[in-house]
């Protein structure tokens, strides 16, 4: 492999760092909301008896944003790990240009 292919290796490979950062971030915050959804379903479940009309509508909102912030945990793991992979072939790729230096 040609040296002058290292350098835009070393910009991929920081391309794909940063990329994987966002997705870890971005997961980070969807498991946040999960989690608070799924506390905001547990406190209406058991102040389901007194107030069960508000509480049957505030639980069923609580439990949709539940699954779309699973979905978005899903949604950036299965990212990070085709950013991982990619980073993998890429640090491969350094490694196999930067032998080619000695």
């Amino acid at each position: 492999m040609e040296q002058s292919v290292l350098p835009e290796l070393l910009r991929r490979r920081l391309d794909l760092v940063s990329r994987l950062s966002l997705a870890t971030s971005q997961m980070q915050r969807w498991r946040q909301s999960g989690m608070a959804a799924d506390m905001d379903a547990q406190r209406c479940e058991m102040g389901r008896d007194e107030a069960a009309q508000d509480l049957q509508r505030e639980l069923h909102e609580a439990l949709c944003r539940s699954e779309e912030a699973e979905s978005g945990v899903a949604r950036c793991e299965a990212l990070i790990a085709e950013i991982e992979q990619s980073l993998a072939e890429t640090d491969r790729e350094i490694a196999a240009a930067a032998g080619g230096r000695r």
